[in-house]
């Protein structure tokens, strides 16, 4: 009979930390590409292929700060949000911003705002509460990392690091 092995949550850490290493693996060569391209006259900032300036300086001050590297926080970023603002509104699974900083309880507004229902309250048993997390480690409140890119950014690295 085959020996079963636990998996406990280091072991999903490391999965999820090669994992993401591979997604940034890729996409900084996407982004190397883009650059070359960018040379040619093809590639649009801002774009999904690649971050506007504003948002790479975020990106890269979060990485020199926190010292997680610039392509995983990329990876991560275009991951969770393809380097697009979603303004305030909680993703399906409770996260905020281009990082998808996530928190257990969040308001959802009901089909749009069209039913005349009132917004309702959303509990999330198995969602690790980053964004609280982040707004401790950098000692910001919580609705400054959902309403600005470069504390988000720098709220997701922070908790990497940590």
């Amino acid at each position: 009979m085959p020996r079963r092995f636990p998996i406990d949550g280091s072991f999903r850490r490391l999965l999820a930390v090669l994992g993401t290493a591979a997604t940034a693996l890729a996409v900084t060569a996407a982004l190397s590409g883009a650059a070359v391209a960018g040379s040619h006259g093809d590639t649009v900032r801002g774009s999904a292929r690649h971050p506007s300036g504003r948002l790479m300086a975020a990106f890269s001050a979060a990485a020199r700060q926190s010292g997680v590297p610039v392509g995983v926080l990329l990876a991560i970023g275009y991951n969770e949000s393809r380097w697009e603002p979603h303004g305030t509104m909680p993703s399906a699974d409770g996260g905020y911003g281009l990082m998808d900083l996530t928190t257990r309880t969040f308001t959802v507004a009901s089909a749009a705002g069209k039913s005349g229902l009132p917004p309702r309250r959303v509990s999330l048993v198995k969602t690790h509460d980053t964004l609280d997390e982040a707004a401790r480690l950098l000692h910001v409140p919580a609705g400054t990392l959902k309403t600005s890119d470069a504390e988000n950014i720098r709220g997701a690295a922070a908790v990497l690091a940590g």
